[in-house]
């Protein structure tokens, strides 16, 4: 019993922000947000972690996963579409299923919805 919970803790730490599980691919919104929001949908089928983000309006969806301290580095399976490439864990989302979660995002497009963040 005791070598399944060290197997299951090694997994979970496992899953974050050093794995892509398809971070910074484009991915489909269902329901695109409105000028001033953002959206977080799941499950997201073209993202491994099945998380999109779109940000802003101008931005492009992007496939995320959850991490785990805000402000350390992602490791994106792309950084094509990001400005400046670098993705970070951030708390993208202050209200709805997704507030107060970790995500990977774009560092560039949260600045522009969150210039004083970290």
């Amino acid at each position: 019993m005791r070598m399944w919970t060290v197997v299951v803790v090694v997994l979970l730490g496992l899953v974050g922000c050093s794995d892509p599980q398809s971070v910074g691919l484009p991915c489909v919104i269902q329901h695109p947000p409105q000028q001033g929001q953002q959206v977080a949908e799941t499950p997201a089928l073209d993202c491994q972690a099945r998380i999109c983000v779109q940000l802003s309006t101008s931005q492009p969806a992007l496939c995320s996963a959850e991490c785990g301290e805000v402000g350390e580095g992602c490791t994106p399976e792309s950084n094509a579409l990001c400005e400046g490439g670098e993705f970070r864990c951030q708390v993208p989302f202050l209200v709805g299923p997704f507030a107060g979660r970790h995500l990977c995002v774009c560092e560039a497009f949260y600045q522009e919805i969150r210039p004083s963040a970290p």
